[in-house]
């Protein structure tokens, strides 16, 4: 099963269209962590072969504890303390103005709802030990992956 390292917010309060970006707002950033497995009964791939195609949903690990402000800067990923994958956040853009879009898109965002905005950094395979994603300012999330 693939990993792939992403930036999320939970939506805190509605998001009603028209929305435009206000410096003012603030939203609770995560890290995240996607685990990529098929909904296609029999249908298997890499995890060079994964693209954004909605056929890869597998489920989710969220960091807990809240970032504050939209981190900028590398995400890391380390399985079993060794770097796997690496990537600069702002190769995902403005994730404010993103977010802006995609409320605009689907006629407003609803409290609770989860975004994840892409990985900044290839797909991995995972494998059973300790998984350590670092982000900037120190932001961590940690867990420990079994086997099947």
């Amino acid at each position: 099963m693939p990993l792939l390292i992403q930036m999320l917010v939970i939506m805190p309060l509605r998001l009603s269209i028209p929305f435009r970006r206000n410096n003012r707002l603030s939203f609770p950033w995560f890290l995240g962590v996607d685990l990529l497995d098929s909904v296609w009964e029999g249908y298997r791939f890499s995890a060079a072969e994964v693209v954004a195609d909605n056929s890869s949903g597998g489920g989710f690990l969220i960091g807990g504890r809240l970032i504050d402000r939209q981190p900028n800067g590398v995400l890391r990923l380390y399985l079993n303390g060794t770097l796997r994958a690496e990537g600069d956040l702002r190769a995902l853009g403005d994730l404010h103005e993103r977010l802006c879009w995609l409320a605009t898109m689907v006629g407003g965002l609803s409290a609770g709802q989860v975004v994840f905005f892409g990985s900044p950094a290839a797909a991995m395979p995972a494998e059973p030990g300790v998984l350590e994603v670092i982000g900037p300012g120190a932001d961590c999330l940690i867990a420990r992956l079994e086997a099947e």
